[in-house]
């Protein structure tokens, strides 16, 4: 007996009497902008999410969304999920350089109950999660290639530690640049993070 694996299956839907909304339900790629920070790139949330985009406003285009993303199911107790929220815009300064700035918050629900492991860790780490997520990218073209460069920032306000050599410990940073892109055969990307 082999287990069957599904990376991707999910639906969008776009009404044309609403230009610039969307809703996708499934499995799908991470919605959010954000780095890896925040979610693996191999990881696809399962769940339903939308988001607006507001037009007509020139070269800046404001967003929001939000969503619900189910994390682990339990057959006894409360399943643990995550419900998530975007508020952002991308400013398209020249036909080359685009920056995007995001907040993000998700608030995780039942994670505690989550059969997760410590592995080992007996720190008193919490499993309370509410992060607030600030995210900024400029992608722009240099020498003839596509260029990325991020800076993301996270806090927890959720549960205090319980461990008072942990305090302050609730943040988190991350950078990185990538040059290149992968659509089709013979194309090449590198990246530092």
């Amino acid at each position: 007996e082999k287990p069957i694996w599904i990376d991707l299956a999910y639906a969008t839907y776009r009404p044309a009497a609403v230009p610039g909304f969307w809703i996708t339900g499934g499995k799908f790629r991470n919605p959010f902008q954000t780095s890896s920070l925040f979610i693996d790139p191999d990881v696809n949330p399962e769940g339903v999410y939308a988001q607006y985009t507001f037009s007509g406003l020139g070269p800046v285009e404001p967003f929001v969304g939000s969503g619900f993303f189910m994390l682990e199911e339990s057959g006894q107790g409360h399943d643990a999920d995550m419900h998530g929220y975007t508020v952002g815009a991308a400013w398209t300064i020249t036909d080359d350089v685009t920056w995007t700035v995001a907040a993000n918050v998700w608030d995780y629900d039942n994670y505690e109950d989550a059969p997760v492991s410590d592995r080992g860790n007996t720190s008193g780490w919490t499993r309370d999660f509410l992060v607030v997520n600030l995210h900024t990218t400029v992608d722009f073209l240099a020498f003839e290639l596509p260029w990325s460069v991020f800076f993301d920032y996270a806090h927890n306000c959720g549960g205090a530690e319980s461990d008072p050599q942990l305090a302050g410990m609730d943040n988190a940073y991350h950078a990185g640049v990538k040059v290149g892109k992968n659509k089709k055969k013979g194309d090449w990307s590198a990246s530092y993070q």
